[in-house]
């Protein structure tokens, strides 16, 4: 684990020095707390439309949090950023006190399944890029929403987050 400086003294030459976590202890908090949630893989939602909001800005926070020990710049930031944009575009889609999922005004679309879905398949693609880049094994409920039999290489452009810039 890499240090970071805290602190400096003065003439008697003190440096304070702390841990900081590397990418990979990132991506293993990242993706065990993602394994925990299950607005990502479970069944039972309809009526709950208020809880997965809920969930949805705890893992928003989290990622926030985990962000902040990434180190910049690199694809697990990138990872992150995506997923923390999706948690935001998923409670952006439900509205105040989640109205925009529960009232359905006659649609014939159901916004929440589809922001639902949107969140769960933009998570998905970013676990997997995760799990391949740092070797991590992701538990079978979080899976669900993992791409079928990854086709990730060594070019991430495909993903939302990770287009080439020129």
């Amino acid at each position: 684990m890499p240090y970071r400086p805290t602190g400096i003294g003065g003439f008697g030459f003190s440096v304070n020095w702390e841990k900081v976590p590397g990418d990979e202890e990132v991506a293993r908090q990242v993706i065990t707390f993602l394994e925990d949630r299950r607005l990502l893989f479970g069944k039972r939602h309809s009526e709950d439309e208020l809880d997965c909001v809920h969930s949805a800005i705890e893992i928003r926070r989290e990622l926030t949090d985990e962000l902040s020990r990434a180190k910049p710049g690199r694809s697990l930031a990138d990872s992150l950023r995506a997923m923390r944009a999706a948690t935001r575009a998923f409670v952006d889609a439900a509205g105040p006190g989640a109205r925009n999922f529960r009232y359905h005004h006659g649609a014939m679309t159901d916004e929440f399944s589809l922001a639902l879905g949107e969140l769960r398949s933009l998570v998905g693609l970013h676990v997997a890029v995760i799990a391949d880049q740092y070797g991590i094994e992701v538990e079978p409920d979080l899976a669900q929403i993992l791409p079928p039999d990854v086709w990730i290489d060594d070019d991430p452009s495909f993903l939302p987050g990770f287009e080439d810039p020129t």
